[in-house]
C-alpha cells in the first residue's frame, strides 16, 4: 500500500512525478495532441508568458455545489459559499468535453460539493474516458449505497478516487465531517474495494486521505492499520488548511486555530497569538495554476483555480467557451500580476501557491 505525505514537493520530486506521468501517458490512452499541449503548457510556465502557447491541460469541473456533510472549514459546509446549490447540466458538460477533448488530459470531477450526488456522475466519467482523459474524483463516499453503483464506478474507467476519511471511529470522524457516519463510510470503502477486485480492474486507484488535526493526530497508526485491513491502494496524510478566500473571516480563523495540530511535521502555517502566516518554506515564488488549468463551477462559471470558491476572479462562462476565458484580458492580466507580483488580487496575495 502506498503512503503519501502531501506537503510541498521539491523540484526533484516534481520532475520525477512528471517523468512517471509522461511514461504512463500512452498506456492511458492519451493522444499525441494532448501530450504536445502539455509540452506547450510547460514551456509557457517556464517562460511565464501572459498568453500561454498551449491550452489548459487540466480541468477541475464541479458536478455539483451541493454536499451532504457540513465540514466547518469548508465554505459549502459552513453555508458561506455564496452560490446556490446546483447540478451541472449534462449538455454543458458535453459541450466542455467537445471543446477540450483534443487538449485536456486531466479532469478532476470535484470542487465545492459531493460529486456522487450528481445523478449522472458515472456517465460524466465515461464520457471523459472516451476522450482519452485521466479522471480523478474526491468523495466522502456516503452516497455509495449499492453494489451496483460501485460496479458502475469501477467499470466507468475512473483512474483515481481519493476519499475523505479523517478518523478511526465515529467520534473522531464526525468531529470534522459533521453529519457523516463512520460505519457508512467504511461500508462504502469495502464496497468499492470489493467491486474493483471482483472486476479484476487496475483502476481506480483508491486512496484514503486523512487531514491531520488536533483531535486525530494521535491516531495515525490506527488509521494506517485500518486502511490496510480495508485493502485500499494508498493513504495520504494532509496538513490542515483553510480557504484563502476566508482569510478575513474571524470565525474561520478561530475554528482553524482550535483544530491546528500540535505536531510541527504537519504544519503549513506559522500560527502565532496575533497572526497566521504561511511558513516561508511552503511558499512558491509564482503560482502556476493559470498556466495549466481552469476550474468550472456547476453553473459554468470559469475561475482560475479551486481557491476562488465564490467566483471573485471569474474569467467567463464555459457556455461561451473555455478558450475565451483562458485567453481573456482578465486571465492575461492576472498572469502578469502573478509573474510580477504587482497588483495581485487578495485571493492570490494570500496564497502560497500550493
Amino acid at each position: 500500500m502506498k503512503e503519501t505525505v502531501r506537503f510541498q514537493e521539491s523540484a526533484v520530486h516534481r520532475l520525477l512525478r512528471l517523468a512517471r506521468t509522461l511514461a504512463d501517458w500512452r498506456s492511458e490512452g492519451h493522444s499525441a495532441r494532448q501530450l504536445w499541449n502539455v509540452v506547450l503548457c510547460k514551456g509557457s510556465m517556464r517562460r511565464l508568458v501572459t498568453k500561454p502557447w498551449g491550452k489548459p491541460y487540466g480541468l477541475l469541473i464541479e458536478p455539483t455545489s451541493a454536499c451532504n456533510l457540513r465540514c466547518p472549514l469548508c465554505p459549502t459546509g459552513r453555508g458561506t459559499l455564496g452560490r446556490r446549490p446546483g447540478m451541472m447540466d449534462m449538455s454543458l458538460y458535453s459541450a466542455i468535453l467537445d471543446e477540450s477533448r483534443h487538449w485536456v488530459s486531466r479532469i478532476n470531477l470535484s470542487n465545492y460539493g459531493e460529486p456522487l450526488l450528481h445523478p449522472n456522475i458515472v456517465e460524466m466519467i465515461e464520457m471523459a474516458k472516451k476522450c482519452g482523459i485521466y479522471v480523478t474524483l474526491a468523495s466522502n463516499l456516503h452516497p455509495l449505497h449499492t453494489d451496483e453503483l460501485a460496479d458502475r464506478l469501477v467499470a466507468s474507467g475512473m483512474d483515481y478516487i481519493y476519499i475523505s476519511f479523517d478518523g478511526v471511529d465515529q467520534e473522531t470522524y464526525v468531529d470534522y465531517r459533521r453529519g457523516g457516519r463512520f460505519d457508512t463510510l467504511v461500508s462504502a470503502v469495502r464496497r468499492l474495494v470489493d467491486a474493483k477486485r471482483k472486476a479484476g480492474s487496475r483502476t481506480p486507484f483508491i486512496e484514503l486521505q486523512y487531514i491531520v488535526m488536533r483531535h486525530n493526530e494521535g491516531r495515525l497508526d490506527e488509521f494506517r492499520r485500518l486502511a490496510g485491513e480495508l485493502g485500499v491502494d494508498g493513504i495520504a496524510l494532509k496538513p490542515l488548511s483553510f480557504n484563502n478566500a476566508d482569510w478575513d473571516d474571524e470565525a474561520v480563523l478561530e475554528e482553524f486555530r482550535r483544530r491546528y495540530p500540535i505536531e510541527q511535521a504537519y504544519h503549513l502555517y506559522q500560527v502565532d497569538e496575533g497572526a497566521i502566516r504561511w511558513k516561508a518554506e511552503k511558499t512558491k515564488r509564482v503560482c502556476l495554476a493559470l498556466w495549466y488549468t481552469l476550474t468550472v463551477f456547476s453553473d459554468g462559471t470559469v475561475v482560475p483555480c479551486c481557491l476562488d470558491p465564490r467566483g471573485e476572479l471569474a474569467l467567463g462562462n464555459a457556455r461561451e467557451g473555455l478558450l475565451k476565458a483562458w485567453y481573456s484580458e482578465r486571465a492575461c492580466s492576472l498572469r502578469f500580476a502573478l509573474k510580477s507580483g504587482d497588483g495581485r488580487p487578495p485571493v492570490c496575495s494570500r496564497c502560497c501557491g500550493v
